[in-house]
């Protein structure tokens, strides 16, 4: 058969379903498609804020410091939050947003990022909204004179209740200056996925993924509603995702690959194992647990360059006071231990950490240094 045919005819088995594809398996397991990465996922969470099952405390915290200053505008509140990667600062600036909307207060709500108010800053007349009762500053470890923007910020607006927003890295290099310009009310670290809230979570990803299945039952024909039951098998998802909400959505959706590839009917243990593998979190605790103060200290500095590059090691040198060959000897262990990634470019070296990997090397920082 010559190319042209073989293109003609198989775009028509894939066009009248007749090709057993990815996506024609999903359909029949009443899944979507497009439905199936982890953006969309958290956009219906977005859409749908009472899904989200965790920070029921930070929410009341912050309710509670709202309503304080609602009644004595007089009074000034900081509330740092604090969260790795993927455990859901941006929904709850959404539901914070929305709940505060709805609230019938008259409390003025605004969000700015830190990547557009030092844009705004560097302009030759900065112009920055005032009066703002509840002011969120958004991805404040995205730029390096944060001190500087949130101080201008507060000079301009005044008392409010402030609520920024920081990766744990970013915050324990800047708390100290930061807390001299805005006090700190009281400190909020994002809560994970606790385990006995693990089915019902994964639940409601199944709902959001799904091609219009009832949420009573989201479950598609390859996923046996009991196999959540197991506790081994639970235990096994909340060991090696630590409940972290976006790793437990990539885990859901690599399942779903890998099922599909073996060509099994259910998916299984075997599979789970397979995917927290291909995730490269399987004996990640233990990769953790590894780690000398010294490899962490690296690890944070490569995360605060925040590059998408990642970090030389003649920085590291110089932000160490470390001769390059100790160094180079510390990455070659965490990029032997799976950790980083090495990348050339031109005649330079670059190491960044895998992506996957980042919020546990966060939540390690805030277990040692914290």
């Amino acid at each position: 058969m010559n190319k042209k045919d073989l293109f003609m005819e198989t775009l028509k088995k894939a066009k009248d379903g007749i090709l057993y594809n990815y996506d024609n398996w999903l359909m029949e397991n009443g899944m979507h498609p497009d439905k199936l990465n982890p953006y969309q996922v958290v956009k219906f969470f977005w859409s749908n804020p009472e899904s989200m099952i965790n920070n029921e405390k930070e929410i009341e915290v912050i309710a509670n410091y709202t309503g304080s200053f609602l009644r004595n505008r007089n009074q000034l509140y900081h509330i740092p939050i604090i969260g790795v990667n993927g455990s859901g600062k941006t929904l709850l600036i959404n539901v914070i947003q929305y709940f505060i909307a709805i609230s019938e207060t008259g409390c003025s709500y605004r969000l700015e990022k830190a990547t557009d108010l030092i844009k705004e800053l560097q302009k030759p007349s900065p112009v920055f909204v005032k009066g703002i009762d509840v002011l969120s500053i958004d991805q404040c470890n995205e730029v390096k004179y944060i001190v500087k923007i949130i101080e201008k910020r507060f000079k301009i607006n005044g008392n409010a209740v402030y609520l920024t927003f920081w990766t744990p890295e970013s915050w324990m290099n800047n708390k100290l200056e930061i807390e001299e310009i805005l006090p700190i009310s009281e400190e909020l670290y994002l809560s994970t996925i606790k385990k006995e809230d693990i089915i019902i979570f994964i639940e409601r990803i199944l709902f959001a993924m799904s091609n219009g299945r009832n949420i009573e039952n989201p479950y598609p024909d390859f996923f046996e509603p009991n196999l959540l039951k197991d506790n081994e098998f639970l235990k096994k998802i909340k060991d090696c995702t630590h409940g972290i909400p976006l790793i437990i959505i990539k885990l859901i959706i690599e399942c779903f690959k890998q099922t599909f590839l073996k060509e099994d009917k259910i998916l299984d243990m075997e599979i789970l194992n397979l995917s927290l593998n291909n995730l490269g979190i399987c004996k990640l605790s233990n990769k953790m647990d590894e780690l000398s103060v010294q490899h962490l200290k690296i690890l944070e500095t490569i995360l605060l360059e925040n590059s998408k590059e990642g970090a030389r090691p003649i920085e590291l040198v110089e932000k160490h006071n470390i001769d390059k060959s100790t160094i180079s000897y510390h990455l070659n262990i965490l990029k032997d231990k799976g950790i980083l990634e090495k990348k050339k470019i031109g005649k330079s070296s670059f190491y960044k950490i895998k992506e996957n990997l980042i919020p546990f090397i966060q939540l390690k920082l805030i277990e040692t240094f914290q």
